[in-house]
């Protein structure tokens, strides 16, 4: 829990040594590039800039110093327009395995482009057309490229790519001039997010150890899933089919929702979520209902957190805590709450935390934190021990029981 001001998520404080720069336009992809030496007098920072006035795309590259913390200085290393027919990138991917390099993803293609381009204007990158042809002879479908992952060793000249059709694809771009596209294999609709978690063992049927990539990507609208894309020590050119290793059933968000009624009443609830073989229709039958506990008077200043306190007698409070105070409130399990008149806590200032847990020799003990100190009470709101807050500490601990 933060005690101190200076951790506040609602303060801040300016940077020191910060630098800007302003470019027109909105940001559409911003990446730090990767850098031979990693010293802070040449950081790279690629963006991508849409101008929607002008509607021009453009790379931009920025050379950032932070040698010197009291005085960082940006400066523009060169500006690349793409295009003017070119559909906006989907992607930003910085490489490690070229310096100082990135590829860039749309709606059509895929290039890879360095610093040198940028600063010296080059528009003859390399470029990889992607259709579904290469992958799937059976159709001609649009395929729209979602997420990626670098691979285990990210120094290595390949990557998965997900599209929104299920492709899972391996990009070999060991030679920049021909670059190869390579299909793993068809699964669930792949959404934004994919990520290659590491090597792992895996013990097929026939009792065979081999060494696998674990990559996990998740549905669009469809289960997700971990598999495993069996390990060729880069030798991207031979990849089998991956194994599934697990699938996360869909809870895809609802797409339609109709109520059925009885006697003119809401009786069952029937939604539609998922697409295509990931589609499917729920019943939910059971009724859901609020019910006000407690009704707090106009001199309360709303809440900001809120604990529920139980002890070794079977009463629980509710300890809530505005900006200004605290207040608590006893449960009865029985769906009413009224305001205790035990004082088991502090009620004059704000809480930061307030918990219980279990002592041989009291019983049950009450803690609460506060911007002044930490506090230890008993059920009947005896004090057991009070710490100030003189020590600076940021982060508190509590065991529960």
């Amino acid at each position: 829990m933060i005690l101190s001001d200076s951790m506040s998520r609602t303060q801040f404080s300016p940077v020191i040594g910060m630098g800007s720069i302003i470019e027109e336009g909105i940001i559409w992809h911003m990446e730090f590039l990767h850098t031979p030496t990693n010293s802070l007098d040449r950081i790279i920072l690629v963006a991508i800039v849409y101008n929607d006035i002008s509607r021009l795309c453009r790379i931009i590259l920025f050379s950032i110093d932070a040698s010197d913390s009291q005085k960082a200085s940006i400066k523009v290393v060169g500006r690349l327009p793409l295009e003017f027919k070119t559909p906006l990138p989907i992607l930003l991917l910085p490489l490690q395995c070229y310096q100082e390099s990135f590829m860039v993803i749309t709606e059509r293609t895929v290039c890879v482009l360095s610093a040198d381009d940028i600063s010296c204007g080059n528009v003859l990158y390399p470029v990889v057309p992607i259709s579904s042809n290469d992958f799937d002879s059976n159709t001609n479908e649009d395929i729209l490229i979602t997420s990626y992952s670098l691979c285990a060793d990210p120094t290595l000249p390949y990557m998965y790519l997900g599209t929104a059709e299920g492709y899972l694809l391996k990009l070999d771009i060991s030679d920049l001039d021909s670059m190869k596209w390579i299909a793993c294999q068809k699964v669930n609709p792949i959404g934004q997010q994919m990520c290659v978690l590491g090597l792992i063992q895996v013990d097929d049927d026939e009792g065979e150890l081999w060494m696998a990539e674990a990559l996990f990507y998740v549905g669009e609208s469809a289960d997700s899933q971990l598999v495993a894309i069996p390990w060729n020590d880069g030798d991207s050119c031979n990849t089998s089919a991956p194994f599934v290793l697990q699938t996360l059933v869909n809870r895809a968000p609802l797409t339609d929702w109709q109520i059925v009624r009885k006697n003119g009443q809401p009786d069952r609830l029937v939604t539609c979520s998922g697409q295509d073989e990931q589609g499917a229709l729920h019943y939910i039958s059971r009724d859901v209902d609020s019910t006000t506990l407690y009704a707090s008077d106009v001199n309360w200043n709303g809440i900001t957190k809120m604990w529920c306190l139980s002890n070794s007698l079977g009463r629980c409070h509710l300890v809530a805590s505005s900006s200004y105070s605290t207040r608590v409130a006893l449960l009865d399990y029985e769906d009413r709450m009224d305001e205790d008149t035990t004082e088991i806590v502090e009620t004059q200032v704000p809480s930061i935390y307030a918990g219980s847990f279990k002592v041989h020799l009291h019983g049950t003990v009450v803690i609460q934190i506060t911007q002044d100190g930490t506090t230890l009470l008993d059920v009947d709101g005896v004090l057991l021990l009070r710490c100030p807050n003189s020590s600076g500490f940021t982060t508190v601990i509590v065991p529960h029981g």
